[in-house]
């Protein structure tokens, strides 16, 4: 990622209050006053609505992207099922990071419209032990949770999620 020390997360607390940080993403306190050792998870809040609203009214931020675990997918390839582990992203997040593909092209802005073909990006460490680094699988079509996903693009070995603690999702999505 270029310029990590860069990166501020923007969380929503509630009905009302919206916090920026450097470190943190997804921890709150229930109160705001207790201790880091009480606080809990809270997933992030903000609609894609207003995560655009955010990025094009934005005048002090270098740009804006959304990133949203969501947990575990089913994924149908090559004839086997199998869970995997997903995200959702905006479609400037690889370009904001300065991530570039290893193979094919990441998700990218216009990925983002309603009408855009669904597409998805996969990690390396996935395209090793699921497609055994199989240099065609970009333009396979997989299936994530019914739907039909084409794979236009592998991460970088080493590329993670910002997202905190977290090792490199499987796929990503749009």
């Amino acid at each position: 990622v270029r310029n990590p020390d860069e990166l501020v997360s923007l969380r929503w607390y509630g009905d009302t209050n919206m916090s920026a940080g450097r470190s943190g993403y997804g921890y709150i306190a229930p109160d705001f006053q207790v201790s880091s050792a009480d606080a809990r998870f809270r997933e992030a809040t903000f609609s894609f609505g207003v995560f655009r609203e955010l990025r094009d009214q934005s005048r002090s931020l270098a740009d804006l992207f959304a990133v949203a675990n969501t947990g575990s997918v089913n994924l149908f390839a090559n004839g086997q099922a199998e869970l995997a582990s997903a995200e959702v992203v905006s479609g400037n997040y690889h370009q904001t990071l300065g991530v570039t593909a290893f193979g094919g092209r990441l998700i990218e802005p216009n990925d983002d419209s309603g009408t855009a073909e669904p597409v998805s990006g996969i990690s390396f460490p996935y395209w090793q032990r699921r497609f055994g680094m199989y240099p065609g699988v970009v333009g396979k079509s997989v299936t994530i949770n019914t739907v039909p996903f084409t794979i236009v693009g592998i991460t970088p070995q080493g590329f993670r999620s910002v997202v905190r603690n977290s090792t490199a999702r499987d796929v990503t999505i749009p």
